[in-house]
């Protein structure tokens, strides 16, 4: 096993334990909530590693998903008590949502607050931290084979995440009872029926981080106007 699956499986881990200490929070507002978006990003990670297993050249992947799991942690972890206008600005609108719920909040309020965590991650953070392993691949501090596209663009990002958000949807459901229940009944079987609408949108999603993680690396002013926008504001 190379080092870069190991430490990407140690990834999982640690976002696991993250997700078991939101879940053992009292439920105030901004406490229990996160593991919401915790328990997805586990889902996600475990099914990308699994599809990554059957993958001829893994190590670039591999050594994204530390980096990647580094910015949910400047964008999460690290902010779930500090002013609003000093977390990461993709992480904004996340964080403006969580301070205002609990797990007793609406269903919708939850999805919506799902909906922003992903949004950030995927289609922000990823690109960074694809263009952080770019940079240590021309450095020399890397040694691993080129990056294949198929593993962030394509039906093996696209089937891991499908795959995620139904075993996501199911893990929460086994949670609820009553009206929350029927509700995530019914949107897992929206998932399947609706898929040919929202899986383009998050490959969109991961396709424009991907570019973006190319322009970083080339420096363009472009790039480096959008790498401002990552950064948190002064205190």
């Amino acid at each position: 096993m190379t080092a870069e699956r190991c430490g990407a499986e140690a990834i999982l881990g640690r976002i696991e334990a993250d997700m078991q200490r939101f879940l053992d929070m009292e439920d105030d507002r901004n406490g229990r909530v996160h593991s919401l978006f915790a328990g997805l990003y586990v889902q996600t990670t475990r099914h990308w590693l699994a599809e990554l297993a059957e993958s001829e050249a893994p190590e670039f992947a591999y050594a994204v998903i530390p980096r990647f799991y580094a910015l949910y942690e400047e964008g999460v972890l690290r902010h779930l008590e500090t002013p609003v206008r000093q977390v990461p600005r993709q992480w904004r609108m996340y964080h403006r949502l969580a301070r205002r719920l609990t797990m007793r909040s609406p269903i919708s309020a939850h999805l919506a607050l799902i909906s922003l965590g992903a949004r950030a991650h995927i289609r922000h953070d990823l690109g960074i931290a694809i263009a952080q392993v770019l940079r240590e691949v021309e450095a020399g501090r890397l040694t691993i084979p080129v990056i294949d596209r198929e593993q962030f663009v394509g039906s093996l990002s696209a089937r891991a995440f499908l795959k995620a958000a139904l075993d996501y949807v199911d893990w929460h459901r086994q949670r609820q009872s009553g009206w929350r229940w029927a509700v995530l009944g019914g949107y897992g079987r929206g998932l399947i029926v609706l898929r040919r609408i929202w899986v383009p949108v998050m490959e969109g999603w991961r396709r424009r981080a991907y570019d973006d993680g190319q322009a970083l690396v080339a420096e363009t002013p472009e790039a480096r106007a959008r790498v401002e926008t990552f950064r948190p504001a002064e205190p």
